[in-house]
């Protein structure tokens, strides 16, 4: 019996394992908690390129709407006031389209007193 029960947490905790690092491994801005940061490379008024990570070299599309909740430094913004270089959280669906868009200026290298 006591090695049944034993067998039983181990499989528990081997499961528990699993979803939560099933669940924790999702990103790229999907709805899955909370905003991903970006650096925006590209907008149309139909969807927003992003670059990926410390290197920029991976890039993801996010499709914008009429839905699309946009703002600039907490402002309300359009697509056309986003602007490339821009560091932008956007929280997206599973599709890939944008909910929402929370951009700011791209702060300055302290090092080099230029943005980048």
């Amino acid at each position: 019996m006591k090695r049944l029960f034993s067998s039983f947490l181990v499989i528990l905790a081997l499961l528990l394992t699993i979803t939560f690092a099933d669940a924790k491994g999702k990103g790229h801005g999907h709805d899955d908690g909370g905003p991903k940061a970006y650096k925006i490379t590209q907008v149309d008024p139909a969807s927003i390129t992003v670059s990926l990570g410390e290197s920029g070299e991976t890039h993801e599309v996010f499709a914008i709407d009429g839905k699309t909740i946009i703002t600039i430094d907490g402002a309300p913004a359009t697509p056309s006031d986003l602007k490339a270089g821009m560091k932008a959280k956007i929280q997206a669906g599973p599709d890939n389209k944008a909910i929402s868009i929370h951009a700011g200026e791209a702060a300055a290298h302290p090092s080099k007193g230029r943005v980048g």
